[in-house]
């Protein structure tokens, strides 16, 4: 079996890669839940599924924001140091969205969710990008790609 992160360091580079894909499975798994859950959470905090449709677009915006500026970040900080940094973030703000009690505070804290979404999205092809030969990197981006890709669909 070909295995793209494998190397002639082993054990390492794999762990990379598959914490890379889990950081780019995390970030869809969420978007496509809450995709699915707009009826029921438009129930209960009292609005409709087209105003509660505005929480997806904020939380793109904020990773819109963040793509930007997670580049340098990951260069001054450092990829895993950003990436636990990101992960971090992402589940103390989920609790947050989770304790929202009305839209308004739900916007607001899916939108600085979506902070460290667009962090991880560059971290993990940082990641991939510098623990995977070169040799074997458009097979471990369409890696990347086909599980993110196919996350919602096994998700929640």
């Amino acid at each position: 079996m070909h295995d793209p992160c494998g190397s002639k360091s082993g054990r390492g580079r794999r762990d990379q890669c598959q914490g890379s894909g889990n950081g780019s499975r995390r970030r869809a798994f969420i978007l496509g839940a809450a995709t699915l859950a707009f009826g029921a959470i438009g129930s209960d905090l009292g609005a409709s599924t087209i105003d509660t449709q505005w929480v997806t677009t904020v939380n793109r915006i904020g990773q819109a924001v963040t793509i930007p500026a997670a580049a340098w970040l990951c260069r001054r900080y450092g990829l895993r140091r950003m990436y636990v940094v990101a992960m971090v973030l992402y589940i103390v703000l989920s609790i947050g969205c989770a304790l929202a009690p009305n839209l308004a505070t739900l916007a607001v804290f899916r939108f600085l969710d979506g902070v460290p979404g667009g962090l991880a999205a560059i971290v993990c092809i940082g990641i991939l990008i510098t623990s995977v030969p070169m040799s074997k990197m458009a097979v471990a981006v369409v890696l990347l790609q086909v599980i993110v890709l196919c996350a919602p669909g096994f998700g929640p």
